[in-house]
């Protein structure tokens, strides 16, 4: 399925595809083999930048399933987050946004 996902070929439906049926392979397993934690996690956090809305919404969804499986190896969503935040924070401060600025500086650590 990882594969299938980084294919460049795979069509945003056979993405939406891969991801829903890694998110059943996860709740059925109830848990995640060691091997495969970190392509999961990768595979999973590269999806939410997919241009297809659906997959971004699928992938969300299987990162999900992925931390209440295993809260362990969703590495790559907490980075993801945290340089998401920073760029905002580095976005807003030079913008008029003071208030959301001190909101985000409060969500660190």
């Amino acid at each position: 399925l990882g594969k299938q996902l980084q294919s460049p070929d795979a069509s945003p439906s056979m993405e939406v595809a891969a991801l829903r049926t890694l998110s059943y392979a996860l709740k059925t397993l109830g848990e995640v083999p060691l091997e495969f934690k970190e392509v999961l996690d990768n595979t999973a956090v590269a999806a939410l930048s997919h241009s297809s809305p659906l997959v971004r919404v699928e992938a969300a969804l299987t990162l999900r399933t992925l931390a209440e499986v295993d809260p362990t190896c969703v590495g790559g969503l907490i980075s993801y987050g945290v340089t998401t935040l920073s760029a905002l924070r580095e976005n807003v401060s030079f913008e008029k946004g003071s208030g959301l600025k001190v909101e985000l500086d409060s969500l660190h650590g």
